[in-house]
C-alpha cells in the first residue's frame, strides 16, 4: 500500500511538471548581418507567443518559409516554394532575396543583408547567461 502511495505521488509530481514545461511562452529572436558581415546581437523585438506553433506561424508571415511537416510545409513542397526552391528570386532591381530555413528557424536574404529568425523558449537567451 505504501509503495502504491510513493507511485502515486511520483506520477502527480512528473505530471505536474510536464504541464509547467509544456505551457511555456516562446520568444521570437532576430538578428542581422549587415552587407560589412556585422552580425548585431540576438534581440527579442519579434515578441512572446503562447506556443511554439504560433511563434512559427510569426516566422512564416515574416519570411514565407512554413514549419516543417505543417500543412504549409507539404504545399511549399508540391509547388517547389519555401525551403523546396532551387533557386533565389530577383526581384526587379536585381536584389537577390531568398529564404533558408535553420534548426530553429529561418534566415531571409535581401540582397547582401540577412536577417535571422528563431523561436525559443521564454526560458532560454541565446545571448548566453546575464553577467
Amino acid at each position: 500500500m505504501r509503495m502504491n502511495t510513493i507511485m502515486g505521488s511520483l506520477l502527480l509530481v512528473a505530471m505536474a511538471a510536464t504541464s509547467v514545461s509544456a505551457e511555456c511562452a516562446w520568444v521570437l529572436w532576430t538578428r542581422v548581418e549587415d552587407e560589412n558581415g556585422q552580425i548585431s546581437p540576438w534581440a527579442s523585438g519579434g515578441g512572446a507567443y503562447p506556443t511554439y506553433s504560433k511563434c512559427w506561424d510569426e516566422i512564416h508571415r515574416l519570411t514565407g518559409i512554413a514549419e516543417k511537416r505543417s500543412l504549409a510545409d507539404w504545399s511549399d513542397w508540391i509547388n517547389g516554394l519555401g525551403r523546396y526552391r532551387k533557386y533565389p528570386i530577383k526581384s526587379s532591381t536585381g536584389v537577390v532575396i531568398d529564404v533558408t530555413p535553420t534548426e530553429f528557424g529561418a534566415i531571409l536574404q535581401n540582397g547582401k543583408i540577412f536577417s535571422e529568425f528563431k523561436c525559443s523558449p521564454d526560458t532560454i537567451d541565446p545571448r548566453g547567461p546575464k553577467k
